[in-house]
């Protein structure tokens, strides 16, 4: 297979917001970096942007890469050039502005367009500064309809796009799969629920403060803050860019972890308890790790495991910041067998790779590189990592096998074949659907049967 041709991009203007997500773009779109990776790497680089020009950057980029093949498609009844064969920056600075002016409500088309104009001559291609005008112009002309007015609602989104996958920006193949897996109406919302820019949630740490301390201390921040979940306690927060966490009182502090409320709910499945030994498998960035700590008040003894000391090093740096002493890491392949431990885990825990269907929202990247055999070669790899997770579990212990997708390979199907292969009995299993303010995700618990 040939490597792929990494090329160099550069911030011409390092303060302003569409540039930057110009930068981005590029880099996740033609260099295939990771978008969620990418886009934090870029911001924390860019301390110099005002913070509601950081936050406009990570508006376009997110929501450029959520639309993307809606995008893709209006570009394409427009341009006389394939969109594959654009200049890569002209191409991705027409997706950033087709992006404002079809779904960014509070950007005038006129602000989209010049800025898209004045882009493409700061990079040095004033010559194709006509053609973006023009055919960003002619989609404006399109989408305003009878009444002259640019209006960013469905009758004009019906004018200007495709029916189906298109209109709601995913691949034709993933459309049909999920209409079949959820039916019209079921699939319908997970896409509806994958264009949502979403907020950031946080789970509290209540071994370490109080609830009545921490949500004081979002309020000292200027943070407005809604509880979401109760057990464990999940809030979300308004105001606050996903890049912006770490300047957080409580989170500097370690009263909070950045965690979805439906992976938080994983923590009353395993329901640990004090003194349990616990491992934890494929655990970066340590979410379910410093949730079992918390639930145990630190009185535990927890393996975190992932396959790369990078990987290890992000759950070492939230265990220090939450000051969960009981928390240890090893770099490990989850797929290796560790004879040193068999059968001594009171609960593990294989929240394994998978699809990440259920985290469109956060890494809209993932539509345009999964594809319909990597489904089937991730439940394959989870069936394979399951059978090397349960030898860890003692006689009468739990093991928690979770992903953050929802297929049905990945999920039930995995989970009923692991039951009656492995010597398991399921006792809880749900799945979370992707919405406004959850992930999808899903979680099975099992006892090991003696």
């Amino acid at each position: 297979m040939e490597k792929k041709q990494i090329r160099q991009f550069y911030v011409k203007r390092p303060k302003d917001a569409r540039d930057t997500a110009l930068y981005a773009l590029l880099n996740i779109n033609e260099n295939g970096r990771k978008a969620n990776v990418f886009l934090r790497e870029t911001l924390d680089r860019a301390q110099e942007m005002e913070p509601r020009d950081r936050a406009l950057c990570e508006y376009l980029t997110q929501g450029t890469l959520s639309y993307l093949y809606a995008i893709d498609d209006v570009l394409g009844k427009h341009s006389k050039t394939p969109v594959s064969k654009l200049n890569p920056t002209i191409r991705e600075i027409l997706r950033m502005a087709v992006y404002q002016l079809l779904y960014a409500d509070r950007i005038p088309a006129s602000a989209a367009i010049n800025e898209a104009v004045e882009l493409a001559r700061i990079h040095g291609l004033s010559g194709l500064s006509g053609f973006v005008n023009g055919v960003l112009r002619n989609i404006c002309r399109e989408a305003e309809g009878s009444e002259g007015a640019m209006k960013k609602d469905p009758a004009s989104m019906r004018r200007i796009l495709s029916d189906g996958a298109v209109r709601w920006s995913v691949p034709k193949w993933l459309y049909k799969k999920l209409v079949e897996d959820f039916g019209q109406g079921g699939a319908e919302a997970v896409f509806q629920s994958w264009l949502i820019l979403r907020k950031t949630s946080v789970r509290l740490n209540l071994s370490r403060a109080s609830e009545e301390q921490i949500t004081a201390s979002f309020a000292e921040d200027g943070i407005h803050a809604e509880k979401i979940l109760d057990e464990p306690k999940v809030y979300e927060l308004d105001g606050l860019s996903g890049f912006g966490v770490g300047a957080l009182t409580a989170f500097r502090k370690g009263w909070v972890t950045v965690q979805d409320a439906s992976a938080a709910m994983l923590g009353p499945v395993a329901a640990p308890k004090k003194g349990d030994v616990i491992l934890d498998l494929c655990a970066a960035p340590g979410g379910k790790s410093l949730l079992m700590a918390d639930m145990c008040g630190n009185d535990c003894t927890i393996e975190a495991r992932d396959v790369s000391p990078e990987k290890t090093k992000l759950i070492d740096e939230n265990a220090e910041r939450c000051g969960f002493t009981s928390i240890h890491t090893k770099v490990c392949d989850a797929l290796r067998e560790d004879k040193s431990w068999i059968g001594k885990a009171d609960i593990v825990i294989a929240d394994l790779p998978c699809s990440g269907l259920g985290v469109v929202a956060k890494k809209p990247d993932i539509k345009k590189n999964l594809t319909p055999e990597s489904i089937t070669e991730l439940a394959e790899l989870q069936r394979e990592m399951l059978k090397t997770a349960v030898k860890y579990v003692r006689p009468g212990g739990k093991l928690i096998y979770s992903t953050c997708t929802i297929t049905k390979e990945e999920n039930e199907q995995n989970a009923y074949r692991a039951a009656e292969e492995l010597g398991l009995k399921p006792y809880e299993m749900k799945r979370i659907m992707p919405d406004l303010h959850h992930d999808g995700f899903f979680i099975a618990g099992f006892t090991k049967i003696d």
